[in-house]
């Protein structure tokens, strides 16, 4: 497990909100803990918030016709997990969310979210950098997918996010990947011997 986080130092970082605002915020929120392997939601119901993640692990995740999971993200101390498409249209979500470990969360619903958005013009400033932030980490990783090579991928991840390498199981981090385990246990002791 890595270092938590608590929403209150996340949300008082940036210095954008108010005092007034941040305690509207705040209290909104729910602490949740999560089990290891607990699902948050599932594919086929609508996401009914989000969730922001003060310590522990959770992974975002499809399953394709052949049943293989194909994972989407992790979300880590600091992160965000939701699915903002079933959240935003109401339709139903084809994701689920688990917990990779014990973790917990602090989680608002959707229409407590909302009147953040409306009430608070800086609540909406920060929620427009998250999900543009999101965005670009979704092209990135669409893209190294395309254009580099299976080590390069596993490099970049080592340089990027060594926690995940530490706290995510073989299997896990090989679809995040896009690989099997075999190889990624391969390209691991490349790795591993060339340093």
């Amino acid at each position: 497990m890595g270092t938590p986080i608590t929403l209150r130092s996340y949300l008082e970082a940036p210095g954008v909100l108010g005092a007034m605002e941040l305690e509207d915020a705040l209290s909104r929120f729910q602490v949740r803990e999560l089990r290891k392997k607990a699902f948050l939601q599932h594919a086929g119901e609508v996401c009914s918030g989000t969730a922001f993640v003060e310590q522990g692990c959770l992974r975002a995740y499809t399953m394709s016709v052949e049943l293989r999971e194909n994972i989407l993200r992790f979300a880590t101390e600091g992160w965000w997990a939701s699915d903002l498409d079933s959240f935003y249209s109401g339709e139903a979500s084809d994701q689920y969310l688990q917990a990779v470990e014990d973790t917990r969360i602090q989680w608002i619903g959707r229409e407590d979210f909302l009147r953040l958005l409306e009430r608070h013009p800086h609540w909406k400033e920060v929620h427009v950098t998250k999900v543009r932030e999101a965005y670009r980490f979704m092209i990135e990783r669409m893209n190294r997918l395309r254009q580099m090579s299976a080590e390069e991928r596993y490099r970049r991840l080592l340089e990027e996010r060594p926690d995940l390498v530490l706290r995510i199981p073989l299997q896990q981090l090989a679809s995040y990947l896009d690989l099997e385990p075999q190889s990624l246990s391969r390209i691991r002791a490349r790795v591993a011997r060339a340093r």
